[in-house]
C-alpha cells in the first residue's frame, strides 16, 4: 500500500479544527491594486470594499476577496506605513469547534502566543455581553 501525504493526517475525530476559514495575505502598498486586478482576472474571486481594521502596529488597509460561494476567503491586508514583507504577518485562520481546548493543547505544547493586552478583553466584554467568566477564560 502507498501512502499520500493525505493518508497519515489528524483524525478529524480528535482534533476541534475544521476547516479553513482564511487566508490573510500582506501586500506592500505599491502592489495591492496590482494583486487585486490578479486574483478577480485568474481565479474570479470578489473584491470587496475596503474597510481599515486596527493591528497590533496601527490601522490595516483590509480588503477581502472571495469566491460567489463564500468557501474562499482572501483578506489582502496593507499596512502603508511598513515597508513590503517587513512586519505585516500573514496568517491562516481556522474553524474550531473549542478553541478554548485547542489553546491549552497548543500552550501544553510550548507554543508561544501573541502577547493581548488586556482592553482587547475589555472590549470583547462590551461588544460581546461575555460574562466576566468567560472573559477571564480567554485572557488565561
Amino acid at each position: 500500500m502507498v501512502l499520500t501525504e493525505f493518508d497519515v493526517g489528524v483524525d478529524l475525530l480528535t482534533t476541534p479544527v475544521r476547516a479553513i476559514d482564511q487566508i490573510n495575505l500582506s501586500q506592500p502598498w505599491q502592489t495591492a491594486e496590482d494583486a487585486v486586478l490578479f486574483l478577480t482576472s485568474v481565479f474570479g474571486v470578489t473584491a470587496e470594499a475596503p474597510a481599515e481594521v486596527p493591528g497590533p502596529s496601527g490601522l490595516v488597509r483590509s480588503q477581502v476577496m472571495r469566491t460567489a460561494d463564500s468557501s474562499v476567503r482572501l483578506p489582502l491586508n496593507v499596512a502603508p506605513h511598513i515597508l513590503a514583507g517587513a512586519g505585516l504577518p500573514q496568517h491562516v485562520a481556522f474553524v474550531c469547534t473549542d478553541v478554548i481546548a485547542l489553546a491549552r493543547a497548543a500552550a501544553a505544547t510550548g507554543l508561544p502566543f501573541l502577547q493581548v493586552p488586556d482592553n482587547y478583553y475589555d472590549y470583547l466584554s462590551g461588544r460581546f455581553g461575555f460574562d466576566d467568566a468567560l472573559v477571564a477564560e480567554l485572557a488565561d
